[in-house]
């Protein structure tokens, strides 16, 4: 199939190695902090993904929940852990070169399938508006009660993690 035909352009093949290169970021830095903020990184290119694909509500989500709500927490759990962000975690495993065979045949065998499956294409567009405004309407109707619980949960645990920061560096 054509690039043209499946409608993999240029921006597709940019978002692709980006996200290649901050996942092997995330799981090649040594310092945990770099680490986390590659994969903010690939995160965000996963957005810009869903833009690509006139998928502006995943987008949106994308960004907001993930890289900015699952990053933030995960860069408070590693400043909270003592000394961790200024550490270099050095990691020894005898076995790298097995996971690294797997890791090739698990790729080989995904892109065999992936060119052997026939993919549907459709080339007139999709009107997904009255999905969307159900899917609104249920969101700030039926679900605005437990959504706001959990942001208020998790805007306590935040100020919870701070206070404890503060307090266990004036104790030392």
């Amino acid at each position: 199939m054509s690039a043209a035909a499946t409608g993999v352009g240029p921006a597709f093949w940019l978002l692709a190695v980006g996200i290649i290169g901050g996942a092997l970021g995330v799981v090649l830095l040594r310092n945990m902090v770099q680490s986390a903020l590659c994969l903010g990184l690939v995160l965000l290119l996963v957005g810009g993904i869903y833009l690509n694909l006139h998928a502006d509500l995943l987008a949106g989500f994308q960004v907001l929940l993930y890289v900015g709500a699952v990053v933030t927490l995960v860069l408070i759990a590693i400043m909270l852990i003592h000394n961790l962000a200024a550490r270099y975690v050095v990691q020894t495993n005898q076995r790298w070169g097995l996971g690294a065979v797997a890791a090739v045949a698990s790729g080989a065998l995904l892109v065999w399938a992936i060119n052997d499956t026939r993919w549907p294409v459709t080339l007139r567009p999709v009107d997904y508006s009255e999905q969307l405004r159900q899917f609104c309407l249920a969101l700030l109707d039926k679900y605005i009660l437990p959504f706001e619980v959990a942001a208020v949960v998790l805007l306590v645990a935040l100020l919870g993690a701070i206070v404890f920061a503060q307090q266990t560096e004036r104790s030392e």
